[in-house]
């Protein structure tokens, strides 16, 4: 692992909590249970809005030196993760992480039998880790913001947006932050990226953005590269969010804040507009 690699898989894993038990000096215990603004109400929204090929946008705050990296691109959003929908696989008891994940069909809906094969909803997305999938209570439940956006128009690109993210599992997260033509790592919202292409849709135009370590402290265009930007996402309709995304001044971190704001205020929320 590059120097890079492993420098953005710590910050990736580094945050920030207000609840701390400290034994001194040894041993040490941490009790890290940080606030998330993500509530019930918000998940129950989006267990309503969801659909199979959905992209979720989500930031989470105590994650403060991933936060710090991506926010120098002037981003709101920080993460996008694709809505599998119920998939059929194996829950790895190390990770918690869906192996051999495959959909049961877009428009499947759990009989209510036991099955411990058998995942409701899931989300598939590119983490430190690599691209996984994962129970969507494990993304909404970490996060502090998050938006709904449904690329696709039809069954045949909601079809191929899912299995085109279910495909990549496995391959590993692309620390480079550049344009991949052979496809074998991804970032987040490369994924989102791909995915779009693969379903021909049109997928949100990149932005010059800084994608190394370097570029944090020189302004060279050499530390840059093009990459879409989660915000860029808000292209498409956003169909829910979460009610934290009404908080003033939120959309404002965004290059994008005068499109993400409309979005946000047409967009269901969980509490204060109905569905």
């Amino acid at each position: 692992m590059g120097l890079q690699a492993w420098l953005a898989s710590i910050a990736g894993d580094v945050h920030r909590s207000y609840r701390c038990l400290a034994l001194w000096p040894w041993p040490a215990l941490v009790f890290n249970q940080p606030h998330r603004s993500v509530d019930w109400d918000d998940y129950r929204l989006a267990t309503k809005v969801l659909e199979p090929g959905d992209f979720i946008l989500t930031r989470s705050e105590p994650y403060i030196l991933s936060n710090f990296f991506i926010g120098r691109n002037r981003t709101a959003f920080s993460h996008l993760a694709v809505y599998t929908g119920c998939v059929d696989g194996f829950r790895d008891q190390k990770t918690d992480f869906i192996l051999k994940a495959h959909s049961r069909g877009l428009n499947h809906k759990h009989n209510g039998k036991a099955d411990t094969h058998c995942f409701e909803r899931t989300v598939t997305h590119a983490i430190s880790e690599g691209v996984v999938c994962q129970d969507l209570g494990e993304l909404l439940f970490h996060a502090d913001w998050f938006a709904v956006v449904r690329p696709w128009r039809n069954k045949d690109q909601q079809g191929a947006i899912v299995q085109t993210a279910l495909e990549q599992i496995g391959l590993k997260y692309n620390f480079e932050f550049k344009p991949n033509p052979t496809y074998a790592s991804f970032y987040c919202t490369q994924l989102g990226q791909f995915c779009c292409q693969k379903s021909g849709i049109g997928a949100p135009t990149p932005t010059l953005v800084i994608n190394s370590i370097l570029g944090l402290v020189t302004p060279f265009e050499m530390f840059k590269a093009p990459a879409p930007l989660a915000d860029a996402f808000v292209k498409f309709p956003m169909v829910g969010c979460s009610v934290s995304c009404n908080e003033p001044g939120f959309a404002q971190r965004s290059r994008f804040a005068e499109a993400l704001r409309a979005a946000i205020r047409e967009a269901p929320c969980a509490m204060g507009r109905g569905l």
